[in-house]
C-alpha cells in the first residue's frame, strides 16, 4: 500500500519509508442511519518501518490524516466529517510477529463534526491498543461541549460503536 518504498540500510539494519494517498470519491455508504448516506474517504499517510539485522520488522511508525466525508446526497454537498489525525507507532513485542503489535496513537484520534463544523465527539490525547488488553487513553473527550478528562481509563469508559454509529448519523442527519 505504500510502495514504492525507500529502503536505507543503517547500522541496526534496514530502514523503509513510504507514502500513501487514498481518495474514493463520493459512493454509496452503509451506514446504519435513518437517512440515505454517502461517504468519501480521503487519507493521506506516511509509513516508516524498521527492520533489525535479520530483515525481522520491529517497529512501524505513521503520520496520518484520514477523513471520512459523510453526506446525505450523492453529490457530498453538506458532509458531515469524521477526522483523524495522528502519529502511531507499532512497535512489536516479538519482532517480525504481527499479532504482538501495540497500536500507540498519539493526535485527534477521532473528531466527528457537523456540516457546519459543530464537534458532536472529540478525542485528542493518546490511545493504546495492546494486543492481548482492552484499549487505554489518556486524553481530553468532549461530548457535546462537555469536557472530560481521562488518564489510562479503558476505551470503554467513554466509547461504544453504537454511540460512535449514532453520533455519525446525528452528524449526517444535521445537514440541510
Amino acid at each position: 500500500m505504500f510502495a514504492p518504498w525507500d529502503c536505507r540500510l543503517r547500522a541496526t539494519g534496514p530502514v523503509c519509508t513510504g507514502d500513501r494517498f487514498v481518495d474514493t470519491g463520493w459512493e454509496p455508504a452503509d451506514w446504519p442511519c435513518d437517512v440515505p448516506v454517502y461517504g468519501r474517504y480521503v487519507s493521506s499517510r506516511r509509513s516508516t518501518r524498521f527492520y533489525d539485522l535479520d530483515y525481522l520488522n520491529y517497529d512501524r511508525r505513521f503520520r496520518s490524516h484520514d477523513v471520512d466525508h459523510l453526506s446525505r446526497f450523492p453529490d457530498g454537498r453538506d458532509a458531515a466529517t469524521i477526522t483523524s489525525r495522528v502519529r502511531f507507532t507499532e512497535p512489536f513485542a516479538v519482532p517480525g510477529d504481527d499479532s504482538t503489535i501495540t497500536v500507540i496513537s498519539t493526535g485527534t484520534i477521532w473528531d466527528i463534526r457537523t456540516a457546519t463544523g459543530r464537534s458532536l465527539f472529540l478525542v485528542v490525547g493518546t490511545l493504546v491498543e495492546p494486543p492481548d488488553a482492552e484499549p487505554t487513553f489518556t486524553g481530553q473527550v468532549t461530548v457535546d461541549a462537555v469536557r472530560t478528562r481521562y488518564s489510562d481509563a479503558p476505551l470503554s469508559t467513554f466509547f461504544s460503536e453504537d454511540l460512535f454509529v449514532s453520533t455519525v448519523c446525528e452528524a449526517v442527519a444535521a445537514a440541510g
